[in-house]
């Protein structure tokens, strides 16, 4: 049984299926940053740029630093036109063009499953989120530069372009620091080429058998000099170089990679099942014929793995770069297996990756999301009824946040300044660290008090679901288990406020309001 011939129809029908299923995760996902993406696009228009912290009360005088304004300016208009779902479906087209971008029609069969799974690896990194800009300039950059590295030899090329990409992305999206270090790196790599240090390397027994080429000094030359100008293009945004300010607060806060979810490390994230096998597949070819596939493809990608491994955020990037490099594995084995086995092997196993499909994508909660898309019902709980009655409270009294409900507070009590929200994680300030005071009070830790009467917090908003700490009432195994060994659970914050005289004003099925 042969294949059919595949032609451009083959890749559109693919490019809608990803969309399908990042629609299917994603449409009743309103991501907690939203609110202020779309609230700072509106304010920008009227007043420029953020430069000092428009929304808490807590760092009013902070040098805010928005790496996202246009974005937010764009989110802001797009939404007023075209309305949610218009705007969540052309972030999906960015999400899925950064994968298809690599497909060869003429390998099409090749570069299927590593487009497919590593889409659908990170489908819980997508949404109407400012980071699919960087993961769509990424895939971009990696097309280009590594089109420029196989195929150039005279003559215009689309990789002088390079630096109006990072001019557009720099007032996008603060990921714009990632095309930078991929495009050095790529660089440093091919200079060290060039060097007796290399030769001694290469020549050492792990690396024996690897594939490797030597750029002419000449293409050296152009990739120094695009990158050069690049960086020149990187501070020609509001905030000229300062924007490199924000980026290395938000790399360099370890305390960020156990205490925001997107920043855990990989091993101890909630990680899919779909990025489980993709990641097992890559690593498992990756490393069994790594030695097939150029050196500096094989650092720049073994890099984005180890950061991954440290942060989650970064998979994303890493399904970007890793899609060339699975398909060119995968075209190894193509060479020594002829066509009619590729076609049995589809065939044969048809029956058994529709059963895989089925049983991933219960596992992933596609089954959840669909029965709330028809339920009408968002995947994340705001506290929409409690926000106005938090209206006919006076602004006078500061009110203590949940972290992920500050973009939604920001967006429908704009009035109101709030505690925290997600644009302040790494804000520190003449010695205030208002995301660990958050999380202090948040865990009721030992002098999470004198934290309360410190800001003079008067109203406290929670999630009804925090209410509940303790031993549950029923008795049980793992609670018997627990007493015995006289391990006692923290009361929580909610308990600990009653028992220190706090009142509840206000209550409904997602919130809690308290009042000192």
């Amino acid at each position: 049984m042969f294949l059919k011939k595949p032609n451009r129809f083959f890749v559109l029908i693919l490019f809608f299926i990803l969309i399908g299923f990042g629609y299917l995760q994603t449409v009743n996902l309103l991501d907690p940053d939203f609110g202020w993406h779309i609230k700072t696009g509106e304010l920008i228009l009227e007043r420029g740029v953020p430069r000092i912290d428009w929304y808490s009360y807590t760092m009013p005088d902070f040098p805010w630093i928005d790496h996202e304004w246009l974005t937010d300016i764009l989110i802001y208009k797009l939404h007023s036109f075209f309305g949610y779902q218009v705007l969540l479906l052309l972030f999906l087209v960015m999400a899925a063009f950064a994968f298809t971008i690599f497909i060869r029609i003429e390998n099409f069969y090749i570069y299927l499953v590593p487009v497919l799974f590593g889409f659908l690896s990170i489908l819980a990194y997508l949404g109407l989120r400012p980071q699919i800009v960087t993961m769509l300039f990424v895939a971009v950059l990696w097309k280009v530069l590594l089109d420029f590295l196989d195929k150039y030899d005279k003559g215009f090329h689309l990789f002088y372009l390079i630096p109006l990409l990072f001019l557009i992305w720099v007032n996008l999206h603060g990921g714009f620091a990632a095309g930078i270090f991929i495009l050095g790196l790529v660089l440093l790599l091919e200079i060290i080429k060039k060097t007796n240090f290399f030769v001694k390397v290469i020549c050492l027994k792990i690396f024996d058998g690897q594939y490797y080429t030597k750029l002419s000094i000449r293409k050296i030359i152009i990739i120094f000099w695009v990158l050069f100008v690049s960086l020149l293009a990187t501070v020609i945004n509001p905030y000229g170089v300062r924007i490199y300010e924000e980026v290395f607060r938000s790399a360099g806060d370890n305390f960020l990679r156990f205490h925001i979810a997107e920043w855990l490390p990989l091993l101890f994230s909630d990680i899919s099942s779909f990025a489980i096998f993709y990641l097992s597949l890559f690593i498992g070819l990756f490393f069994v014929l790594r030695k097939k596939i150029e050196i500096s493809r094989c650092v720049v990608v073994l890099l984005f793995l180890a950061l991954s491994l440290i942060s989650q955020r970064h998979l994303s990037i890493l399904a970007v770069l890793s899609v060339p490099v699975l398909s060119q594995i995968i075209m190894f084995f193509n060479e020594k297996i002829s066509q009619e086995r590729i076609g049995s092997f589809f065939s044969g196993l048809g029956k058994a990756a529709i059963i895989f499909f089925i049983f991933a994508l219960f596992f992933s909660g596609f089954h959840q999301n669909i029965y709330k898309l028809f339920s009408g019902k968002n995947q994340i709980d705001y506290p929409e009824q409690a926000v106005s009655f938090l209206k006919t409270l006076p602004l006078s009294k500061n009110l203590f946040n949940e972290y992920g409900w500050g973009g939604y507070l920001i967006w429908k009590l704009p009035e109101r300044r709030l505690f925290i929200d997600g644009r302040m994680p790494s804000w520190r300030q003449h010695g205030n660290f208002v995301f660990g005071d958050y999380i202090k009070i948040g865990r009721a830790e030992e002098g999470f008090s004198d934290l309360l009467s410190r800001y003079n917090i008067e109203l406290i908003l929670l999630r009804v679901a925090s209410k509940d700490s303790g031993f549950k009432k029923e008795t049980t195994i793992k609670n018997w288990f627990a007493k015995i060994v006289g391990y006692r659970p923290a009361r929580g914050l909610y308990g600990e406020l009653i028992d220190s005289g706090w009142k509840v004003i206000y209550k409904d099925g997602v919130a809690i309001i308290l009042e000192r």
